[in-house]
């Protein structure tokens, strides 16, 4: 499975056990379209300033993703499922309400940088150079330096910056490990991954939900935060992540 992983070439790993945080809250957390178990317990990620018009706020970074989601077609709707997925595992962990805004708001923004990265590397339909390679780990620290101009976003610059680091250390672009990698990093590290497992990329097609929960699994302690890789896997077998996904179950229609 480790050799299936490497394909997904811009899925950011992660790490830094976040222990056995608490699973399986019993109320309710209803973010983008998706419901999640609700904590009010403190968590480890940095929350935004209070903003005046936030749902417009939101509003206007959402249209920014989209504008560079659109040069490539195979990543529509990405930062919608990164923030879902991402958010249902931070609840899970016990993530409160402010902290939750700032996953949201970090999952929209976690692809910025490229901006900066040239069309025919994004939407090439087979393996990257080296060079090209090269480029496209240039993404996070290009998003980091037009985050860094606007003060205002400057608590979403762990998002940005980091969430293609790795749990083992082997990630970019600073090559940290574990409890240094920020736990809102590696929240979108693992929803990033299982988003581009589960879709479709011009250099392969789309894994079957479950084969990529298991990619995942196979993946904890190296690529991945074990505890993050647990909690999403809990909220997928709740059934939780199943709009996102587009899967109906036994007894409820859902649709994406």
């Amino acid at each position: 499975m480790q050799q299936n992983l490497n394909l997904f070439r811009r899925c950011a790993p992660v790490k830094r056990s976040v222990g056995r945080s608490p699973l399986g809250f019993p109320q309710t957390c209803n973010r983008l379209r998706v419901v999640f178990p609700r904590s009010t317990a403190l968590s480890p990620v940095s929350s935004p300033a209070p903003a005046a018009n936030g749902d417009v706020f939101l509003a206007m970074l959402t249209v920014l993703a989209n504008a560079i989601e659109a040069r490539n077609a195979y990543a529509s709707g990405h930062t919608r499922r990164v923030g879902a997925f991402a958010q249902a595992a931070a609840c899970r962990l016990g993530f409160g309400e402010p902290a939750l805004r700032a996953v949201e708001l970090g999952s929209v923004l976690h692809d910025i940088g490229e901006i900066g990265i040239p069309d025919r590397i994004l939407t090439k339909p087979g393996p990257l150079t080296p060079e090209e390679e090269e480029q496209v780990m240039r993404h996070p620290s290009i998003g980091a330096r037009l985050l860094r101009s606007v003060p205002e976003l400057g608590h979403l610059l762990p998002f940005v910056l980091h969430h293609h680091e790795r749990y083992d250390g082997t990630g970019y672009p600073h090559g940290l490990a574990e409890n240094a990698i920020p736990l809102g990093a590696r929240l979108l590290a693992v929803a990033d991954a299982f988003d581009a497992m589960t879709t479709d990329r011009p250099y392969r097609a789309r894994l079957n939900p479950s084969t990529a929960i298991a990619e995942l699994t196979d993946g904890a302690g190296g690529q991945f935060d074990p505890g993050v890789v647990a909690a999403l896997v809990e909220a997928y077998q709740a059934g939780e992540l199943d709009p996102v996904l587009g899967i109906a179950r036994a007894g409820a229609a859902v649709a994406d």
